[in-house]
């Protein structure tokens, strides 16, 4: 059956006059039967000469970072439906079309100028938007530690403005960096938008799953980091102490303010130096390792 869809494209290329042989590649999951076959023409691949996004109101400059992957490349149809699935859903995701979705990518052959030995063709992506969603409210189920009126607050999000994906996604992060704040961070929220296509809006209900607060356990320090003074410095600067509620923000404000000065004081570089956070589920406890080779 494959070297059937082989001869029959190897004879398409024929009757439009392209020079090139088809070959194919079979790929699917590690461990799996293949579930893709992607065929290709070798020696003379059509080249991309330009890509339009077209259905949409956006403007095609927001599109230019997808278009250089595309410009001057050989035209694959596997890259094309990966860019559409994910880096234009996105952008549209991201000025509110949050229920975007793209056609197959379409192609069509340019016609060739003179001397021209490779076909080139213009890819164009068309968009179907949906509706503009403005934001309306948040939904909260299952939050103990901090109020609904707190975790709105946590989210940033104002009903009326547009409700962009990546702001809401930022805004789900900030829940999350509240609750590890706490020492909650195993904490969970599963989003369930709701939408209002009448009124453009949306609601989120999200659903909590918050966990154990856990609490500082012990600063291990290892490879050249046990050596003086780099231990007693780490040790005089880490504020927290075994059995204070564990803030999981407090690791990245320590590299960040702390963590220059040490090593300057130190007058050592390390080829390799970080710091590792061990949450243990049973103690409910977090070690803190740092480390250097």
């Amino acid at each position: 059956m494959l070297q059937g869809a082989v001869d029959a494209l190897q004879h398409l290329l024929q009757e439009r006059n392209i020079q090139g042989a088809v070959s194919f590649i079979r790929t699917g999951k590690l461990g799996q039967a293949p579930t893709v076959y992607s065929f290709r023409v070798d020696n003379n691949a059509a080249v991309v000469e330009s890509m339009e996004v077209t259905g949409g109101p956006l403007d095609q400059s927001l599109f230019a970072s997808s278009a250089r992957r595309f410009l001057e490349q050989p035209y694959s149809r596997v890259i094309a439906r990966e860019v559409a699935a994910r880096e234009l859903t996105a952008i549209y995701r991201n000025h509110g079309y949050l229920r975007a979705s793209f056609a197959e990518p379409g192609t069509e052959i340019l016609p060739a100028t003179s001397g021209q030995t490779t076909p080139r063709v213009k890819l164009t992506f068309t968009v179907v938007p949906g509706p503009r969603y403005s934001w309306n409210h948040a939904e909260w189920r299952g939050n103990n530690v901090f109020s609904a009126a707190q975790l709105s607050a946590f989210l940033g999000l104002q009903s009326g403005e547009i409700a962009a994906a990546d702001r809401i996604e930022h805004g789900e992060e900030g829940v999350l960096e509240a609750y590890g704040s706490t020492g909650y961070i195993q904490a969970r929220c599963a989003p369930e938008p709701q939408y209002d296509d009448a009124a453009r809006t949306v609601t989120y209900a999200f659903n909590v799953q918050e966990g154990a607060q856990y609490r500082m356990g012990r600063l291990l320090i290892t490879g050249l980091f046990e050596s003086a003074p780099f231990a007693d410095q780490i040790r005089a600067a880490w504020q927290l102490k075994p059995g204070d509620v564990y803030d999981a923000t407090y690791l990245r404000k320590f590299l960040r303010e702390d963590w220059g000065r040490i090593f300057i004081g130190a007058r050592i570089i390390p080829k390799k130096a970080g710091a590792t956070p061990l949450p243990d589920p049973t103690s409910l406890r977090v070690d803190v390792r740092f480390h250097a080779e």
